[in-house]
């Protein structure tokens, strides 16, 4: 039986001391199967105020004291009074229930593990970097839980995972209004890649433009 242990110790032992973080579901999502596997850039906040808040600490965290069953996206603040209102929470419990999925069940992490204020202050060097150094990470998830769709928020991660998977023919492509755009693509295994253009809180109210659960359902569907 997979464990997430297996995982751990793919982490690169040269992030353990910067300020980031890995995991966003619990043990339990990184120990079955799932066709879904949700990625974002990187870790947000700030890694100046947050400088205890490592990786080591970060997987220690989630190794003992963590619930098995947990979402960063569900369970987290995020810098509001409660947990899962932040925006970007609010987009992905929205669209994991009208897909009727269980937000702790999915496996979930960012394609860098190294938090940044900013995506600004991500160079495209360092990004590329750190994005390299974390991938068998990702790799060995996505084979070992049976993945059939990968999730990225973001043009930027959503290239890098297509690249590295060498999905590049597109499916399905979405246009909205002054959101870019979102799309799905396929490698020759039939592994999908839907990006997902950053979300904010307008998709919630033009769901008919803007709202990428549907893309998503798609996805899996054909997975």
């Amino acid at each position: 039986m997979t464990k997430i242990e297996d995982f751990i110790e793919l982490i690169p032992e040269n992030l353990y001391d910067k300020s980031g973080a890995v995991f966003y579901s619990g043990r339990r999502a990184f120990e079955g199967r799932s066709q879904l596997y949700v990625l974002g850039e990187n870790p947000g906040g700030s890694p100046e105020t947050q400088a205890d808040n490592t990786v080591a600490a970060h997987v220690r965290w989630i190794r003992e004291d963590a619930p098995a069953s947990w979402s960063a996206y569900e369970d987290e603040a995020w810098g509001r009074p409660s947990a899962g209102k932040h925006p970007l929470q609010q987009c992905m419990l929205h669209i994991v229930a009208k897909l009727g999925l269980d937000l702790r069940e999915v496996p979930a992490s960012n394609v860098a593990f190294v938090r940044t204020r900013e995506r600004a202050q991500f160079g495209e060097d360092d990004f590329q970097q750190v994005a390299s150094a974390c991938w068998r990470f990702h790799a060995t998830v996505i084979k070992k839980l049976g993945v059939r769709v990968v999730a990225c928020w973001g043009q930027r991660s959503g290239d890098w995972v297509r690249g590295r998977l060498v999905a590049n023919r597109p499916t399905e492509r979405i246009e909205g209004d002054d959101r870019g755009w979102r799309g799905t693509y396929r490698n020759a295994d039939g592994l999908a890649v839907v990006v997902l253009t950053h979300p904010s809180r307008a998709w919630l109210n033009r769901p008919d433009q803007e709202d990428p659960a549907g893309l998503l359902e798609r996805a899996l569907k054909k997975a």
